[in-house]
């Protein structure tokens, strides 16, 4: 499941809210549900061999990549040479 918002607050382990960064350029931001990640790292873990392990791993990265292009509208790589 991806969570798309714009703006959003975190809350951290305390309890406090801490307003988004200032310094981001970004316009629109790219969430993924922790509990859906979790879930996936398990299935990587949980490959039998290191190639099974790499190939599952590749497509969750793809996966991320495609799902932050559609929240959007870029690019996951020319992101993070910025």
């Amino acid at each position: 499941m991806v969570i798309h918002l714009a703006k959003f607050i975190i809350i951290n382990i305390q309890g406090e809210a801490t307003p988004p960064l200032k310094e981001n350029k970004m316009t629109k931001e790219s969430r993924v549900d922790v509990m859906y990640v979790y879930e996936r790292i398990q299935d990587i873990l949980d490959c039998k061999d290191l190639d099974n392990m790499s190939y599952v791993a590749s497509r969750f990265s793809d996966e991320l990549a495609e799902n932050y292009k559609v929240d959007t509208g870029r690019k996951i790589g020319q992101d993070l040479e910025d």
